[in-house]
């Protein structure tokens, strides 16, 4: 119906710097969502990180983290988390080597699971599930799972999961899934689509958002 109908525009910046084994990254995300009864969406994430790789082919890394979050959606005031942890990468299926004009391209990753594990520190200012503005400092474990397929070169599709529960109380869960399709259309020009779904147990609130763009 008319009244259900909510507008969501999407704004997302990223900057890489890559120098031989070390990779930094830095990322904003602005999604407003409005509706008649007013505002559905408010959300900004930016976020810092670093990676390291260990071996030639970058399978194994150690990260950083540093990032703020405020949300509208999920009573979320302001939230900041830092850490640390390690990841690795497995091919589950990759292209051998071919000859193309008598040269030797080398192979490509056509599916990868990523899964990475650490610890960050969060400090929240929130709107709880009894309606009580409550701030808050934790620990938190951070486990990821990043699968990745690379399909007809110009094609990848993308899931990533996140589950951080408290170490003092493993009910105490952030959860974020997201799946992404980007079609490559010019060596510049890639059009992109993402699911992205969010649960926060202390402040009872969950999102789902479905955006799409060029990039």
């Amino acid at each position: 119906t008319a009244t259900d109908l909510i507008n969501v525009y999407n704004t997302h910046i990223r900057y890489s710097y890559t120098l031989d084994k070390t990779e930094f990254n830095a990322q904003t995300k602005w999604i407003y969502g409005s509706k008649l009864a007013g505002i559905s969406n408010n959300d900004v994430t930016i976020t810092l990180d670093g990676n390291r790789f260990h071996d030639q082919k970058k399978h194994l890394n150690s990260w950083i983290l540093g990032s703020f979050t405020s949300s509208y959606s999920l009573n979320i005031y302001s939230q900041l988390q830092a850490g640390v942890g390690l990841a690795y990468k497995f091919e589950l299926l990759k292209q051998d080597r071919i000859k193309k004009d008598e040269k030797e391209t080398p192979y490509q990753n056509l599916i990868t699971l990523r899964v990475s594990d650490g610890f960050i520190y969060e400090h929240s200012n929130i709107l709880n599930k009894e309606s009580v503005q409550e701030m808050y400092y934790i620990l938190r474990n951070s486990l990821r799972l990043q699968l990745v397929a690379n399909m007809w070169h110009n094609v990848s599709l993308r899931g990533t999961y996140f589950w951080q529960p408290a170490l003092n109380d493993i009910k105490d869960v952030n959860m974020i899934a997201d799946v992404s399709l980007g079609i490559k259309l010019s060596n510049n020009i890639k059009f992109d689509t993402k699911f992205a779904y969010n649960y926060i147990t202390r402040t009872a609130k969950e999102n789902l958002i479905f955006t799409y763009g060029i990039s």
